[in-house]
């Protein structure tokens, strides 16, 4: 019996991340099921689902930076910042050159920080960003810092364009099609939004949710430590094994990490981080 692990999952449009993991408790015949970084009911893509232990782990999986091929339209802004908003403004589309275009993708990338949009699940004195919205309430957003690694256009038919990113944690596309609008003089909303990868992992990699049974999903199970292989690596000799599994701090020579995975024997045993020559224990596997 797997008791653990994760599960890439192609997510369909026109159904919730949550949705997912409704339909992943039915199959794996399990309660401890959750999702990773939520994809909006119009996006498709590569959401990674763990399951058992794992579940403990799902925000470092979040940790790695995630690849997205978008399209926008020009000249409509939604209340949602993508399709299935109500429009709150249209304009005439200026005149845009390949080389407009080209500049405000290089624009992209000097973003360093980023207000996140009003419908999101930013939680606002507690409660999520999305359901203040929808009652009408007036609230305002503090900018958190986003990095763009990369933006590159991949294809042009006006009022329409699709592109290329590659982002940080808790970057929101909608709001990064508005932002490469206006460097255009214009307005945008996101029409199509698909995840390509999180981090070195490929939607090619993924299993569509159609697909999945309650006989075949454990040979699509990926091991923790694999999902986790973007952190940097420490590897443990049987002493200090035994330390770091009784949660106990011990000297490392080894450079300061704020999040490693620890391993022993070549097994994921937990997460730690190491200050100053000392590893601490962060999550124990159990």
């Amino acid at each position: 019996m797997i008791n653990r692990g994760v599960l890439y999952i192609d997510k369909p449009a026109g159904i919730t991340s949550f949705d997912v993991v409704r339909a992943m408790r039915k199959i794996l015949s399990l309660r401890r099921v959750g999702h990773t970084g939520t994809l909006d009911p119009f996006a498709t893509g590569l959401l990674p689902i763990c399951f058992g232990d794992a579940t403990r782990y799902a925000d470092y999986i979040t940790f790695a930076d995630k690849t997205y091929e978008a399209t926008l339209r020009l000249g409509i802004k939604t209340d949602t910042g993508d399709i299935t908003g109500a429009t709150i403004a249209q304009q005439e589309i200026p005149e845009i050159s390949q080389q407009q275009i080209q500049d405000a993708a290089a624009f992209c990338v000097t973003i360093t920080s980023q207000v996140p949009p009003r419908y999101s699940a930013v939680k606002v004195k507690g409660k999520r960003a999305y359901e203040l919205a929808r009652q009408g309430v007036k609230f305002t957003l503090p900018p958190r810092p986003v990095a763009i690694l990369n933006f590159s256009i991949t294809h042009v038919a006006l009022p329409h364009i699709t592109y290329r990113a590659t982002v940080s944690k808790g970057t929101y596309i909608r709001t990064l099609s508005e932002t490469f609008a206006s460097q255009l003089g214009s307005v945008a909303t996101t029409t199509a939004l698909r995840r390509l990868a999180v981090g070195s992992v490929s939607v090619q990699d993924a299993v569509a949710l159609d697909a999945l049974t309650p006989d075949n999903w454990p040979r699509k199970v990926v091991p923790l430590e694999t999902a986790l292989a973007h952190l940097p690596i420490v590897e443990l000799n049987d002493e200090q094994s035994v330390n770091y599994v009784h949660g106990r701090r011990f000297a490392l020579l080894h450079p300061d990490i704020e999040t490693c995975l620890v391993l022993h024997r070549s097994h994921m045993v937990g997460l730690g981080n190491i200050v100053d020559g000392v590893l601490h224990p962060r999550k124990v596997l159990a």
